[in-house]
């Protein structure tokens, strides 16, 4: 099977569905804080297209100034409330939650 790659514009939430997960899983799009929780599976479309990461921490856990940590090596995290609002470099987040 043919695996297609996205770039950031054709990257929206309804695009990202048709990569659907099995039954028994869903792809729940990130609407407030405090849904993202440690080892949860994210599809992030970032300004540079899509790609899966593992939320390895979240720091401030729902509130204004929760973080997510994706990389704590390199330091590689996102502000939930800067995404919803589409200032940060994550543009949209799924979580690929068990259903």
């Amino acid at each position: 099977m043919e695996q297609e790659k996205l770039n950031a514009e054709q990257a929206s939430p309804s695009s990202l569905r048709r990569y659907a997960a099995p039954d028994w899983m869903v792809l729940e799009p990130m609407q407030r804080a405090g849904q993202i929780e440690k080892n949860d599976t994210l599809i992030l479309n970032t300004e540079h297209g899509v790609r899966a990461a593992k939320a390895m921490k979240v720091k401030n856990a729902g509130t204004p100034d929760e973080e997510v940590v994706i990389n704590i090596i390199k330091n590689k995290f996102f502000h939930t409330g800067m995404a919803l609002a589409g200032t940060s470099w994550v543009k949209n987040v799924l979580i690929l939650k068990a259903a």
